[in-house]
């Protein structure tokens, strides 16, 4: 027997507790989980049937979370869940009211920092792509165009938020630094950091945005931050601003900014994250029409798509449990409050 970290308080675990995968999680995947655990837990997927399942359940010290495939009459045998950790980036679609009725002394943690530098790296082109308007130009030249007269948006001088200064927020803004802008840093503390012209708080970020030149958005998608970009935000901007979103699309209220780009034609957009996603057909769904708007660079939210990238998140996310297994605190554990 020994002793894991749960908040103030320690709890009597087995010898080699049972790690389990929320969802049918491929060999490889466990393998890779197993790897970085080193031995301290057992790994499984999730079972398809249902017989397996329930005799799986009820041992489960952790959960790893990349999909959710546990039925809800199934969750009275989460019981013993002291641990759930988010494998992907992100932690709005974590089961936070589900498992409280069921495993009440469960720690919730993020997988926050192993795809920052690919994620802060695709921020910073989408940046450059509107402010340069690489991909209107593109277009017109494959057309036979030449069009030398439309200005282009300067880094250099300007001054650019970065709202969430986590491991993607903090390389955005130094990369934006180096390029010469003035960065403001939005966090929930003061923020001292080289590079950083000042900061504040997403109060500040309001009152501050109509004298921003740009706004990155790398923010965690909860109920504060839920539709914090809506109309009057918007309206509050400059009309040439600039705005990237590489965190969660629901920051952003889809049809007010849909409308303000419309209505403004020199206000430009850079989105990986998105409101409707791709179901079994894999088709991109735009019902609004955000692919006709020529102020709009779009990639399919794979700013962290890189080789290996798959089994670095989920090296990561096991590591993490494994603190948590070993005693240690835990990196990114969540408010649960803060998502519910």
């Amino acid at each position: 027997m020994f002793s894991i970290y749960v908040e103030d308080f320690a709890c009597p675990m087995p010898a080699t507790p049972l790690v389990l995968f929320a969802h049918a999680a491929d060999a490889e995947t466990v393998r890779v989980a197993a790897a970085a655990l080193g031995g301290v837990a057992d790994v499984r997927s999730l079972p398809e049937d249902p017989d397996e399942r329930r005799v799986l359940l009820p041992r489960a010290v952790a959960l790893l979370v990349a999909g959710w495939r546990i039925p809800d009459d199934e969750l009275p045998f989460l019981d013993g869940v002291r641990f759930v950790q988010r494998v992907w980036a992100g932690a709005e679609t974590l089961p936070f009211r589900r498992m409280s009725a069921h495993a009440p002394v469960a720690v919730f943690a993020a997988n926050a920092g192993p795809n920052a530098p690919q994620v802060a790296e695709h921020a910073i082109a989408l940046y450059l792509a509107a402010a340069k308007r690489i991909v209107e130009h593109d277009a017109k030249m494959r057309r036979g165009g030449w069009d030398q007269e439309k200005p282009s948006a300067s880094v250099a001088g300007s001054r650019i938020a970065v709202a969430g200064w986590g491991h993607v927020g903090r390389r955005v803004g130094r990369a934006l630094s180096a390029l010469g802008a003035d960065v403001v840093a939005i966090a929930r503390s003061p923020v001292v950091d080289q590079g950083v012209a000042k900061s504040g708080t997403l109060a500040d970020l309001r009152a501050w945005r109509g004298g921003l030149d740009g706004l990155v958005l790398a923010l965690p998608l909860t109920n504060e931050t839920r539709g914090l970009v809506d109309r009057a935000f918007l309206e509050g901007m400059k009309r040439e601003a600039i705005l990237v979103n590489v965190a969660r699309g629901k920051l952003v209220v889809e049809e007010d900014l849909h409308a303000h780009l419309v209505h403004r034609p020199s206000f430009r957009v850079g989105l990986d994250v998105w409101w409707h996603y791709p179901k079994a057909d894999g088709r991109f769904r735009d019902p609004l029409g955000f692919a006709s708007l020529p102020n709009m660079v779009m990639t399919p939210h794979c700013a962290f798509h890189v080789p290996g990238a798959r089994a670095t998140m989920v090296a990561s996310a096991a590591r993490n449990v494994g603190r948590f297994l070993r005693g240690e605190a835990p990196e990114g554990v969540l408010d649960p409050a803060e998502y519910r």
